[in-house]
């Protein structure tokens, strides 16, 4: 990391004559003396905020990371337009609004090796905690997601970017095209600048989302999220995190309307270069058009994902 502090010229001495008096020396040293005592006292928080740090997230060599990823999605659907079709719904027994709880859960154990300059930072990533469960009408499924008992190696390199070698599930050998997104996607991957931050700057980063909707497809959106660095301190940098997310700009979606925000915050433990902590929830509406109908969904995500250090 790199650390530096901004220099403050020394501010120049009070001008005007000296009086000729014995007690003058003694009254303009003690003067002096309290002057720079409180220049001292306003011009040290300056030089502390001035702390700037170039971060990374880059997992240290020969260490366990306990990583616990969980998110709780709450879904409300509805259904406007043509009534005679509604109440077509309503007749087959489905009850309107509908509402739909989803938990995902994953917990992966992170093991880094002895750093090789031709490959960077090899790693295990066991995962042996993954399954969904879902709520709907009162009934409960739970279902283990193919993440569960894989075992991924790989490698880091010096900034940080994962590459897969190898995954392996219960003794057999698997493609990694097969499971490279949601191995690349469970983890938190914020894209810091290649510039220092100090407490009050911010940088933005966006990545895609996609929402599969019934008889119409995916719905492409953009999540733009924006940290700002609030605070340093005891060796943890704090970020507040916000989020806005929109359909694709680039992709024409016609019958599809998007708009969501989030909120939260992210800890950066400066000892290990990781996010320890991770937390936002954030909020979409979506009205999608189909033939008569227009259905409107309403969702929410609580998502936070831990990082603990076990050397």
């Amino acid at each position: 990391r790199d650390r530096c502090l901004r220099r403050v010229t020394q501010p120049p001495h009070i001008a005007g004559p000296l009086q000729a008096s014995d007690y003058t020396p003694i009254t303009n040293y003690y003067t002096m003396k309290i002057y720079f005592l409180l220049a001292f006292i306003f011009i040290q928080p300056v030089l502390m905020s001035q702390d700037t740090y170039k971060f990374k997230t880059s997992f240290l060599p020969n260490s366990h990371f306990l990583i616990e990823t969980s998110s709780i999605s709450m879904v409300e659907q509805d259904y406007s337009g043509d009534v005679s079709t509604i109440n077509k719904i309503k007749e087959s027994g489905i009850k309107l609004p509908i509402k739909m709880r989803s938990e995902y859960l994953v917990t992966s154990l992170l093991t880094t090796k002895h750093v090789l300059q031709e490959k960077g930072t090899p790693f295990n990533l066991e995962f042996t905690k993954a399954y969904t469960l879902n709520e709907y009408y009162g009934q409960k499924v739970e279902k283990d997601t193919p993440l569960l008992n894989v075992i991924a190696i790989g490698s880091f390199d010096k900034e940080g970017k994962m590459t897969l070698d190898s995954i392996n599930k219960n003794n057999r050998t698997l493609s990694i095209d097969s499971l490279s997104p949601q191995i690349h996607g469970f983890m938190v991957n914020i894209s810091f600048p290649d510039r220092s931050l100090k407490v009050g700057d911010k940088f933005t980063q966006e990545s895609p989302i996609e929402i599969p909707i019934k008889e119409i497809g995916l719905a492409q959106l953009i999540l733009h999220t924006t940290y700002t660095l609030s605070n340093i301190k005891n060796g943890i940098a704090f970020f507040n995190i916000m989020q806005v997310i929109n359909l694709d700009p680039k992709i024409s979606q016609p019958q599809i309307k998007a708009n969501g925000k989030g909120l939260g915050k992210a800890f950066y433990d400066l000892n290990t270069n990781v996010i320890s902590d991770y937390q936002t929830i954030w909020t979409i509406d979506i009205n999608a058009n189909s033939s008569n109908l227009t259905l409107l969904s309403k969702m929410q995500t609580d998502y936070n994902q831990t990082i603990t250090y076990k050397k």
